[in-house]
């Protein structure tokens, strides 16, 4: 039994030893404590309903979406917990999806990436990461069975629970698309009519090319420089699908390319039926396009004097055959289809810029000087193609980077020229640039590296450069679509000597380099 007289008696002799203030400092302390307390529990319940109240608020602003909007709601593990939304509008997606499975699969194909999915879901719930960082590095797009949808994340809320949203964009992608086709239509269509006779000539190269691969297929094993001579013209079809924006033939020939020069580097015959049909498909596919919306006259017209070029081409075989000794009637239907010589360079300022753009150089509009004089095409169409060759060496080699050349005091554009002069005796073609140059030094390594040059082998600076022409020879470190294959020099070369020209190269170490090449003056005699 408590004895209250005893614990007066006891309180007020405290009362008498402890002063007052001391007693009241201990009950403010403890007041203050009891504050605290109800204070932190407070706010830590008001900021807890606030949380529901914005995580209801946000669910509701998706659901108010509709069909098209689908909510998971994941642990942090991963594993599918519940779903919101009208999911009888996504089956495709959550078909086979049920409580306890994991998301990641879903929404990665690999299961290295499926793990670093979960692991990234485990860091959030650890509060090792910001989830705004981990979700920004997350795909935010999602294609299943031919649907697509927009991926967006939300959460952790106070239960740790992440929110994966999908939205249904499928009609919004497919209208990007008819979107993005019939931007490169209405490219395509003005290219090719503002560069028609170009247009016409690579058109016949595809076909020269598809009739040439035929023999080949027809012959059986062939020797490797057939093929090595077809692979040159295979280059040049793609250099100039690029430029017409045949986007789907260029990477075919890139393909095709890569297998031939693998399987001729292996020394095995190669197979054309491993890519010939898919060559085809590529390129009808896209020459359809310019029929259907410019007709297949359009086509036919853009190849022709006043009849077909092929058969006009015929006719005149047929008349010097018949009438050998004729020689005014030759020279007449040969006067008819004369065309300035510069003509045949109409494309390369395009193709200039288009290029440099890819590379993300900047050059001034190519200039072509002289030219003006009459020649017969067909004689020199196939040298002149072999142009954008010596322009892509000079875009992806020679000419710099606007950084570098304003490190260098140089204009920021780099320039790039064509120079053909008419002599009594020849043709003279300059092909200029104003780039970094060639190294000697890398060409004497990457000669001696392909066990071309012996290491006491005196050459002078022409014996070095003329290691640019031989094909397979390259000093770029790496493979690329514009170049690295040794094959586009090789190629230029290769029509040179076949119009019984020469060639030579000037350079200038950070001042640039000229091809300047030769042809004999009777092959625009008329």
């Amino acid at each position: 039994m408590i004895d209250l007289n005893s614990i007066i008696i006891k309180i007020s002799f405290l009362m008498q030893v402890i002063p007052l203030t001391i007693v009241f400092g201990i009950l403010l302390v403890l007041v203050t404590v009891i504050a605290v307390v109800l204070g932190t529990w407070c706010f830590r319940y008001q900021h807890r309903l606030k949380a529901e109240r914005e995580e209801r608020a946000s669910q509701e602003s998706w659901l108010a979406l509709g069909g098209e909007i689908l909510v998971l709601v994941l642990d942090a593990q991963g594993r599918l917990k519940r779903s919101l939304g009208a999911q009888e509008n996504f089956q495709p997606l959550t078909s086979g999806l049920s409580p306890g499975a994991s998301v990641g699969k879903l929404l990665y194909a690999t299961p290295t990436q499926q793990e670093e999915f979960r692991q990234a879901l485990e860091l959030i719930d650890a509060k090792k990461a910001n989830p705004e960082v981990v979700f920004d590095l997350m795909d935010k797009e999602l294609t299943h069975q031919q649907k697509h949808y927009q991926v967006r994340y939300r959460g952790p809320n106070h239960q740790g629970e992440i929110f994966i949203l999908f939205r249904d964009v499928t009609t919004e992608a497919e209208l990007a698309e008819s979107e993005k086709k019939e931007f490169w239509r209405q490219k395509v269509l003005k290219t090719v009519m503002t560069q028609r006779s170009a247009f016409a000539v690579f058109a016949s190269s595809v076909q020269d090319l598809f009739l040439r691969l035929s023999q080949l297929e027809d012959q059986g094993p062939s020797p490797g420089n057939e093929w090595t001579d077809f692979l040159r013209q295979l280059h040049t079809i793609k250099a100039d699908a690029r430029f017409f924006d045949f986007q789907a033939t260029a990477e075919q020939c890139h393909q095709s390319e890569s297998f031939l020069s693998d399987q001729l580097l292996l020394q095995e015959t190669p197979d054309p039926s491993t890519f010939e049909l898919e060559l085809k498909k590529a390129y009808y596919g896209e020459l359809k396009t310019v029929t259907d919306n410019l007709g297949e006259a359009w086509l036919h017209q853009a190849d022709a004097v006043q009849i077909p070029r092929k058969p006009y081409l015929s006719l005149i075989g047929y008349i010097r055959r018949r009438y050998p000794l004729d020689k005014k009637l030759g020279q007449f239907l040969d006067f008819h289809r004369q065309v300035p010589l510069r003509s045949l360079f109409q494309k390369l300022p395009d193709q200039a810029k288009t290029l440099a753009q890819s590379l993300g150089k900047r050059v001034a509009p190519l200039e072509i000087q002289g030219g003006d004089f009459m020649v017969i095409p067909d004689r020199l169409e196939a040298f002149c193609q072999t142009f954008i060759h010596l322009l892509r060496n000079s875009l992806d080699h020679g000419i710099e980077t606007v950084r570098e050349r304003e490190t260098l005091g140089k204009p920021l554009e780099g320039n790039l020229r064509l120079e053909i002069a008419d002599t009594p005796r020849a043709i003279i073609f300059r092909f200029q640039d104003d780039g970094r140059g060639i190294s000697y030094q890398r060409v004497v390594e990457r000669a001696r590296a392909l066990g071309w040059l012996e290491s006491a082998q005196p050459l002078d600076e022409q014996g070095l450069l003329g290691f640019l022409f031989r094909e397979g020879f390259s000093t770029a470190p790496q493979t690329t679509e514009i170049s690295g294959r040794g094959l586009g020099l090789a190629a230029v070369k290769t029509e040179i000597d076949k119009l019984q020209g020469s060639v030579r190269v000037l350079t200038r170490p950070g001042r640039g380099t000229t091809f300047e090449m030769i042809l004999p003056w009777s092959l625009h005699e008329s």
